[in-house]
């Protein structure tokens, strides 16, 4: 009885920390929002971290060094290449085209007019990388694929989210393109510049073996743009409420599940012999937005707005959705979609 007491808790206990391990990003948010809302003039600019050099610039720079020494832009085989191409082509116009065609359009709708800026944001930003693959390999889909898909996207992403930003925005106070590439050239180009050079000198193989420290490093770097952010929030007294943020919690699961089933219907539409495992990786890229791209971008390109907090935290909720909905919902579905197509084609063969 002692013992099967004694397994029953080290089994509760392993899946406990399995759980801070999957998710301690977001609840690292809660902390460091908690935190700012206690201390702001703690993480505030001009306070005593001095969060305008140590988070706004080299907080930002090495995390695009880090993601550019991350990126390998070498593909897998020519036939991957040609395999993903046209998949490619319908998960981009997708992300950047129809999404913030979809979002001009809808944004103005949304009730609490403080967030919608956040929301064309959002819908500028290139998909996830690490959970777009993870999440393909879970349900047994065609991992080149959402790697092709990825990287492609947060490279083009560099150049083509700002351009987005202004024609969604608006040029004038709120973002200008001439300054924000400025801004972005210095903190986000060159450090993933510098990254690759880095990943393809003889520096690569010691980056390579510290991979997973200088993945943690990147999202605590991304934990102390956000205390910034909010620090510089509620020292202003410009709080986000709790009712608005409960009313923007259930609305950005719900843009997640709606973009994923217009862009399902969309593919079946335009590649209706695209086999399921392709599909699959594509469907999981294609409603992604990357927290690791947009944090220090909304910071960098936006840094001078007062309402910053409201900018950012559509992002900071529809990033936890994706992980969780994808996992527990998309990715368990497409597997047993995988595994039945994978059937057929068996038994078509006897």
């Amino acid at each position: 009885m002692e013992q099967r007491r004694s397994a029953a808790a080290s089994a509760a206990a392993a899946r406990l920390r399995a759980w801070l391990g999957a998710n301690w990003l977001v609840l690292g948010e809660v902390l460091v929002i908690g935190l700012a809302k206690l201390r702001p003039h703690w993480g505030a600019t001009g306070g005593p971290l001095r969060p305008e050099w140590t988070v706004s610039k080299l907080g930002v720079s090495a995390i695009f060094f880090i993601n550019g020494a991350a990126l390998s832009l070498s593909a897998s085989s020519p036939d991957e290449v040609r395999t993903a191409t046209q998949t490619n082509a319908l998960v981009q116009s997708f992300s950047f085209v129809a999404v913030p065609l979809l979002a001009k359009l809808l944004a103005p709708l949304y009730p609490d007019a403080a967030f919608r800026d956040g929301l064309l944001v959002l819908a500028c930003l290139p998909c996830t990388i690490n959970i777009c693959v993870a999440q393909t390999l879970a349900a047994g889909a065609n991992v080149a694929c959402a790697i092709f898909n990825a990287i492609f996207a947060n490279v083009v992403g560099v150049f083509v989210t700002p351009l987005l930003a202004v024609a969604l925005l608006g040029a004038g106070d709120a973002v200008s393109l001439l300054g924000t590439l400025r801004k972005l050239g210095a903190v986000v180009i060159l450090p993933l510049v510098a990254g690759q050079l880095a990943r393809r000198s003889p520096l690569g193989a010691a980056l390579a073996r510290v991979a997973g420290h200088t993945r943690t490093l990147s999202s605590l770097l991304l934990l102390a743009i956000v205390h910034n952010v909010f620090s510089d929030t509620f020292r202003s007294g410009l709080g986000v409420s709790g009712a608005a943020l409960a009313k923007l919690a259930v609305a950005m699961p719900a843009l997640y599940l709606l973009l994923t089933l217009l862009f399902e219907r969309l593919s079946r539409w335009l590649l209706p012999g695209l086999d399921e495992a392709t599909r699959g990786a594509a469907l999981l890229c294609s409603a992604q937005k990357t927290l690791a791209f947009g944090v220090p971008f909304i910071k960098t390109a936006l840094g001078q707005r007062e309402d910053l907090a409201y900018v950012l935290a559509p992002l900071l909720l529809y990033a936890p959705a994706q992980l969780l909905l994808g996992s527990s919902l998309l990715v368990p579905l497409l597997r047993r979609r995988i595994a039945r197509a994978a059937e057929l084609e068996e038994g078509a063969g006897i």
